[in-house]
């Protein structure tokens, strides 16, 4: 808020929903007599609260001063719409009940609002609107499944390995007479006295977790 500003203005390329570029080689003067250029102008997208509840709102004419280094609304135009600017000391955040002194100074000083506008532009620049109105998108998870595939032929490949070694078959045919003895005599298989030192893990651990560390989602895109 500024009370000597003649017009909106941003320094965020990225606020903007239109944008036209000024050329015209146009300027700002500051309070200190410094002068900054515009480089263009256009619409930027907030979120507004208004009797409890937030809308999307639009400020036109906004300038776009990449120097500015701040956004600057002016009291002006602000009050010509009708609107009254309240100013409210902020209250001091207390240890002792720092989460709720914390968020009434947050509201107080219309950071709460700041930092609502700052996520929302963030979140459309990079292209996340699904998220913006709180609904998100389910996670596509292609990319899961095709490393299960890998992983499970990985497995096949071992097992056939091994057992080619040994002269064992993977799967073969039975008869009924076959499935009716391994039925009858299933509770006494873990007597056997079978040597199993010829047989091998099928993966070691560690491949695993390989595969787990190497795991990369398509959708994930790192925080600039």
């Amino acid at each position: 808020m500024n009370s000597g500003a003649s017009s909106h203005m941003t320094w965020q390329r990225d606020y903007f929903d239109k944008f036209e570029e000024d050329s015209d080689g146009s300027s700002v003067r500051l309070g200190d007599n410094h002068k900054l250029f515009v480089k263009g102008k256009g619409d930027v997208m907030i979120r507004k609260l208004l009797n409890g509840q937030w809308y999307d709102s639009v400020i036109r004419d906004v300038r776009f001063v990449p120097d500015l280094k701040k956004n600057l609304m002016p009291e002006g135009k602000i009050i010509k719409l009708g609107m009254k600017i309240k100013v409210v000391a902020s209250p001091y955040v207390k240890k002792s009940a720092f989460k709720e002194t914390l968020l009434a100074v947050l509201k107080t000083s219309g950071l709460e609002t700041e930092l609502r506008n700052t996520v929302f532009h963030w979140m459309r620049s990079h292209n996340n609107n699904a998220n913006i109105n709180g609904y998100p998108v389910k996670e596509p998870l292609a990319y899961l499944r095709k490393a299960q595939l890998q992983w499970e032929k990985r497995i096949h490949k071992s097992l056939n390995s091994m057992c080619s070694e040994l002269g064992v078959p993977l799967a073969r045919f039975r008869l009924a007479s076959d499935k009716d003895e391994l039925s009858d005599k299933w509770t006494e298989l873990s007597t056997y006295d079978i040597d199993l030192s010829q047989y091998r893990p099928v993966y070691a651990p560690k491949d695993f977790l390989e595969v787990l560390l190497w795991l990369r989602s398509p959708n994930y895109r790192p925080m600039e």
